[in-house]
């Protein structure tokens, strides 16, 4: 009898366990955003592993960070005409290149 309950305790905490666990899919990311008015929905993995949506919400864009393991909404940012995608200052939109304050003139 205490095989079958050690048993049972063992496969009910290894269930609990894969739960606790589980990954937030991007289709979970978005159904949830959508749910809470947000459109155009686009959704990445960062290299930290957190995901990143873009989306819109009352015609605004919003960057939303969220927690690839329990789906919680860690940040949102308002995007301002001042935001751009690249997060590089000095970049030159035009080539791709860095721009450097000293051209060796």
């Amino acid at each position: 009898m205490k095989k079958t309950t050690l048993g049972t305790s063992i496969a009910i905490l290894t269930l609990a366990a894969g739960t606790a666990f589980a990954a937030v899919s991007e289709a979970d990311i978005i159904a949830n955003l959508t749910a809470q008015g947000y459109s155009d929905i686009t959704v990445e993995v960062e290299d930290d592993g957190t995901f990143e949506a873009e989306a819109m919400k009352v015609g605004a864009e919003w960057e939303i960070i969220i927690d690839p393991t329990t789906g919680e909404e860690l940040s949102a940012e308002l995007e301002t005409d001042d935001d751009d995608d690249h997060d590089d200052e000095g970049e030159d939109e035009a080539d791709g290149e860095t721009a450097s304050k000293d051209d060796g003139a």
